[in-house]
């Protein structure tokens, strides 16, 4: 099923949301290469500086049926994460929203 999106025409319908998959561009090759349902992949959130992130456990059940993580925003940062993620051949159906983070508004403003 194609689907249009931002005058573009996608293999597929499905989205993978930030948080899901990885920073890694080897994992978001492979999702381009053998997933054509998704249409468009969000990588993790990147931050200017490299983050280890929290140790595990960082999955928490609340209640029954309701989880809670706190993975800590670990990404590789905004340098290392321009170098691998340049590395990417996205197809020309596929989009991939690279999510930012950032302490302030220069933080912000500086990664752009």
């Amino acid at each position: 099923m194609k689907i249009d999106f931002l005058g573009k025409t996608l293999s597929g319908p499905f989205t993978i949301p930030s948080g899901i998959v990885t920073c890694s561009a080897n994992i978001i090759q492979r999702f381009f290469n053998q997933i054509p349902e998704v249409g468009v992949l969000t990588t993790k959130s990147i931050g200017p500086e490299p983050r280890l992130g929290y140790r595990e456990p960082i999955l928490t059940q609340f209640e029954p049926g309701s989880f809670t993580n706190a993975v800590g925003l670990t990404n590789p940062g905004a340098d290392r994460s321009k170098e691998l993620l340049s590395e990417l051949e996205i197809p020309e159906d596929r989009f991939l929203l690279i999510s930012i983070f950032g302490g302030s508004v220069e933080e912000y403003v500086e990664g752009g």
